[in-house]
């Protein structure tokens, strides 16, 4: 182990080379896309009915009453479910509410009351208020993530090419070692 750290030490010493520059990273970025993609952010209201058998019949009179003008506050059941949600990622409405509704929200159509929509609690009626497509970002907005991740994938290069020309030194055998057989 500590032969192994000691190495470790020395290759981070032979790799240390000067920063990125934004050619490096960009190229970096335009490599790995996926892993820098920013999700569709989406601006929501909701109404939760639960998700007892009567939860549809509430959700169709809570419509009928939205449409002749009534305040989404005073509409559907108690919940901790907050009303209201701007600029939300919508990984992050599929980890609260459940990828069903998440699906469900980036299909609605904007400044509409749509509904049932399922989550794991129950069902909602949901009014999406603006919805932001996923989109690739410009090296500006990331540029301290990609160059944190460019490093360390020089570094996992670095160090595997050096244990590489290392191996190349030594020819390694391994003896397989048989346990004592017990006497009878």
């Amino acid at each position: 182990r500590r032969d192994s750290q000691y190495l470790d030490a020395l290759f981070e010493e032979s790799i240390a080379q000067s920063p990125p520059t934004d050619a490096d990273l960009q190229s970096y970025l335009d490599a790995n896309p996926a892993a820098f993609r920013q999700p569709a952010v989406v601006s929501f209201d909701q109404i939760y009915f639960g998700s007892d058998t009567g939860a549809s019949l509430r959700l169709e009179q809570a419509r009928t009453a939205l449409q002749r003008g009534a305040h989404p506050a005073t509409l559907g059941q108690a919940t901790l479910l907050p009303a209201h949600q701007d600029a939300m990622p919508l990984d992050l409405v599929a980890r609260d509410f459940g990828e069903e509704f998440a699906g469900q929200l980036a299909r609605a159509p904007v400044s509409e009351w749509t509904g049932p929509v399922a989550s794991g609690f129950g069902v909602h009626l949901v009014r999406v208020n603006a919805i932001q497509a996923a989109r690739s970002p410009v090296l500006a907005d990331v540029r301290e993530v990609v160059a944190r991740e460019w490093e360390s994938e020089r570094r996992k290069q670095a160090h595997a090419a050096a244990l590489e020309k290392l191996r190349q030194q030594y020819q390694v055998e391994i003896q397989a070692v048989l346990p004592p057989v017990p006497s009878p």
